[in-house]
């Protein structure tokens, strides 16, 4: 989903091109916790069709996010309720 939706503006490694990087040291910390990462690209993303994946696949975005930048060392199944309790930290 990251490569097909993301990758575009945020490039294949998400290192950022015409939007932020999203994967590296403190890319994402900012959003405080994976809750509020996914209640903002669920409502802001992609850019140009906002709100136009289902909240699966912005669920799989987040998961993809975590587990890449390290935030999701045990495992946990992202759904919209347990991002909430994976801080991005």
């Amino acid at each position: 989903m990251f490569a097909r939706v993301c990758s575009g503006c945020h490039g294949q490694m998400g290192e950022g091109r015409r939007g932020p990087r999203l994967i590296g040291e403190g890319a994402l910390q900012h959003h405080g916790d994976a809750g509020r990462l996914y209640n903002f690209v669920r409502q802001a993303m992609p850019f140009n069709a906002p709100g136009s994946l289902s909240d699966q696949q912005y669920l799989d975005v987040v998961a993809f996010l975590l587990e890449r930048n390290g935030y999701n060392p045990n495992g946990t199944v992202v759904t919209a309720e347990s991002a909430a309790t994976l801080p991005l930290r």
